[in-house]
């Protein structure tokens, strides 16, 4: 009897071993996956020792169903008390909000480096990419990634080239696939980076080389994230998975640390959470963020008042499913969007309240690196009510409006939305004015964002030079090489360059009349390179 146990046991074993090489559920006590699987293995061995005397008589042995009974009522019990029924003010400092000032805190728009292309444009950029290169279309494929991520100070989306199927993958094993696709958030221009020793592994690789297997094996004792692709400074490819803690079972994830995978080599590097890479720019992935800081916003005054009351009950702006008027097609939109912020990423979306689905209280700014979150009051129309008001301005055309950004525009809030048409090509930039979304301004694309940003603030009778603080100004002085003169409603500007310089400057002809080539100047300007002062 002991022998037929032992071979039961061994067979166990086997089956678990075989089912665990294609699930790759990881050995944490703190894993939902671990108990399930533990339970599989559990009634694989009952069956083993099952006794079956006629069709009708069948004995499955009696310690084994007991087993699974308590083990789920651990699991049930365990997640009820770490729940937010008896935890309530330990899910609402979750993440620690601070509370800042949009004006003292929240800096000038650069207009020249906004995510102004969002993800499905990118898709389609990055598959006429790849279509341009007739040998690699039908070898490989261009992964839905797309992560933001800042290079150089800039905003791009990166994603890789993945193998097409499993007979794709043996042909092109030994070099791997050629590389990942570069999208400019703010320009659209998108390009094939080529990787010396190609890329080998990948969410579509196989057998050892599938990147989750790669992962699992070697950390099979941690509680790992989605993993997402990202660039070095070097433009080297890693795929950067997070390391969760949680209390429970799964409940309340924080990230202690990633994991660093070279695309290239399969090389892992483990980073405890307060010495990962300033270069990486999603450590808390961007549904955890949302998580946490829904959390925080929710049980600020208890579990109950969620339920009653609901006093100073918030949310971040949800996610939402709008129909084209045009073509009929519905869209689903994501509550969030992504800017740059002294090199990193952070994620950026409006909070409302619970029980109002048309206007927000201000917003959130969320480092997805580093975890800080501000909070900056500013009342206005919730984003989904913005995106209408920029599509009803020209609503003959039928354009598709992304979820859009707040910026600090010369010191007043202004949500920029990209209007797109039916190819996903970006045709128009809106400005629309959060707190009277009625005053919305939009103008084509090809005439670039800052003669729309321009039309805006006209609209709304204030000019560049009447509402930034000339303190905060820079001070440039040189020769003029080149100008051009342009009349726009009735206003001159002046565009000119300096002497070893390629930057363009703008400026209003009422701040200087009579502009020469080769003549000295010195000024004032801001981020986007207007002109405010002339100094003489």
């Amino acid at each position: 009897m002991k022998n037929k146990t032992f071979l039961h046991i061994c067979y166990t074993i086997i089956i678990g071993g075989i089912i665990w090489y294609f699930l790759l559920v990881p050995f944490h006590f703190q894993s939902l996956a671990f108990y399930i699987f533990l339970i599989f293995l559990l009634i694989v061995f009952g069956l083993f020792e099952s006794k079956i005397t006629s069709l009708k008589t069948f004995h499955f042995p009696k310690h084994v169903l007991p087993t699974i009974f308590y083990i789920v009522l651990v699991i049930i019990g365990v997640n009820i008390i770490f729940s937010p029924f008896f935890q309530s003010k330990i899910y609402a400092s979750w993440t620690t909000i601070e509370d800042g000032t949009f004006k003292d805190q929240v800096e000038p728009a650069d207009l020249n480096n906004l995510t102004l292309i969002d993800k499905e444009s990118s898709m389609r950029l990055g598959d006429r990419v790849l279509g341009d290169i007739p040998e690699f279309v039908s070898q490989f494929s261009v992964s839905d990634q797309y992560t933001t991520v800042t290079y150089n100070g800039h905003l791009y989306r990166v994603t890789p080239l993945e193998y097409n199927d499993l007979i794709k993958f043996f042909a092109n094993k030994k070099q791997g696939t050629p590389g990942y696709i570069m999208v400019d958030s703010t320009t659209g221009e998108a390009t094939l980076v080529r990787v010396k020793n190609g890329m080998h592994y990948l969410k579509s690789a196989y057998f050892n080389n599938d990147l989750k297997r790669h992962l699992v094996t070697h950390y099979p004792n941690k509680l790992l994230g989605p993993s997402h692709f990202e660039i070095d400074e070097n433009k080297n490819p890693f795929f950067v998975t997070p390391v969760y803690k949680t209390v429970g079972i799964g409940l309340r994830k924080d990230v202690e640390g990633i994991i660093l995978t070279n695309a290239s080599s399969g090389e892992n590097t483990y980073y405890p959470f307060d010495k990962i890479p300033e270069w990486i720019d999603h450590v808390i992935p961007s549904e955890l963020a949302v998580e946490k800081i829904n959390a925080a916003l929710k049980y600020q005054n208890g579990f109950w008042n969620t339920i009653f009351g609901q006093k100073n009950v918030r949310q971040l702006t949800p996610d939402f499913k709008v129909n084209n008027e045009k073509t009929g097609e519905s869209i689903s939109y994501v509550g969030y969007q992504y800017l740059a912020l002294k090199n990193d990423v952070c994620l950026y979306s409006g909070v409302t309240s619970t029980t109002s689905d048309d206007s927000n209280l201000g917003f959130i700014i969320s480092n997805l690196r580093t975890g800080k979150t501000t909070y900056y009051p500013c009342s206005g129309a919730e984003e989904y009510s913005a995106m209408a008001s920029a599509r009803g301005l020209v609503q003959e055309k039928g354009y598709d409006a992304t979820f859009p950004l707040l910026v600090n525009l010369y010191d007043r809030p202004t949500y920029i939305v990209t209007l797109k048409d039916a190819a996903g090509l970006v045709k128009m930039y809106a400005f629309v004015d959060p707190q009277d979304y009625q005053q919305v301004y939009a103008g084509d694309a090809k005439d670039g964002i800052q003669n729309v940003c321009d039309g805006y603030l006209r609209m709304l009778k204030l000019e560049p030079g009447n509402t930034v603080d000339k303190a905060e100004l820079d001070e440039i002085s040189g020769i003029i090489s080149t100008y051009r003169t342009i009349v726009e409603d009735g206003n001159t500007y002046y565009f000119f360059k300096l002497q070893d310089q390629e930057t363009i400057y703008r400026m209003q002809a009422v701040l200087e009349p009579f502009l020469n080539e080769k003549q000295s100047i010195r000024f004032k300007e801001d981020k986007q390179h207007v002109v405010h002062e002339v100094i003489h």
